[in-house]
């Protein structure tokens, strides 16, 4: 005699409380936030290269990050 058995699988549901996040002000709705690219120099881009779907590129931070990132701390 065989006996088999089947279980149905668990369905995974996102709790309730899930709604409820941390209470965030986006930078640019905050007037007292450091303006970001005041502070940060951007990018350059080496190894430039043309491909059939457009370009590849290296891109390298254009200023100190360790500044940028302490000015954006302040």
């Amino acid at each position: 005699m065989t006996c088999s058995l089947t279980f149905p699988q668990v369905q995974f549901t996102v709790p309730a409380a899930a709604d409820n996040g941390q209470n965030v002000l986006p930078t640019i709705k905050n007037p007292n936030a450091t303006d970001p690219q005041s502070v940060c120099k951007g990018y350059t881009a080496q190894a430039i290269e043309r491909t059939v779907s457009g370009f590849t590129a290296t891109l390298m931070l254009a200023g100190d990050a360790v500044s940028t990132l302490l000015a954006l701390c302040d």
